[in-house]
């Protein structure tokens, strides 16, 4: 079935952004943000000029490129949970903040049930086995899955559009009457 230029171009320009995200998503080291991947398409029209693979998550870049050690801003200490799905702010690892907008504080009842947990199931090797509380935390190395992941993207790319380009011009640029036959 013979195709126009411009669905050519948007089935393959769709062809390569899921080769690409089938690359990088196992390259993602957090298991929300290699959910979260997402790929956006700059259109103009019907036309699709440009596919780019995001992570909507504000984190994601911290991820991706580390940073420095930090303290609390607002609040006296630091808060997180070593089992994610005991975090009350995200439904139990479910709705993780993707704006830092979206950040919300423990409520004091939340904080004091942690500190409870804490001391019920704390030993003296481990003593804040269920929420850590803490007033500085160090930073992260970079895990850089886009920038390192990817940079071999055109070796991966380039046997992808050659075979698709060369399908595209048997199929519309040739017909069993332009092929000739030779009998001998």
């Amino acid at each position: 079935m013979a195709q126009t230029a411009e669905t050519f171009k948007r089935n393959l320009i769709q062809k390569m952004a899921r080769r690409a995200a089938a690359i990088a998503r196992p390259l993602i080291p957090s298991r929300t943000l290699r959910k979260a991947l997402q790929i956006k398409y700059v259109r103009s029209g019907v036309q699709i000029f440009r596919a780019y693979l995001v992570i909507p998550h504000y984190w994601a870049l911290y991820v991706h490129d580390g940073r420095g050690g930090f303290g609390p801003r607002r609040a006296r200490v630091l808060v997180w949970f070593r089992d994610p799905r005991n975090d009350p702010r995200t439904d139990g690892a479910t709705n993780y903040p993707v704006r830092e907008g979206d950040i919300r504080r423990l409520t004091r009842s939340e904080f004091y049930h942690g500190v409870a947990m804490n001391h019920r199931h704390g030993t003296p090797d481990n003593p804040m086995p269920y929420m850590v509380i803490a007033k500085w935390r160090g930073g992260d190395k970079p895990q850089p899955f886009f920038s390192e992941g990817l940079a071999n993207l055109n070796e991966v790319m380039t046997p992808l559009v050659t075979r698709e380009f060369i399908k595209f011009i048997d199929t519309n640029l040739f017909s069993d009457a332009d092929r000739a036959d030779l009998r001998i």
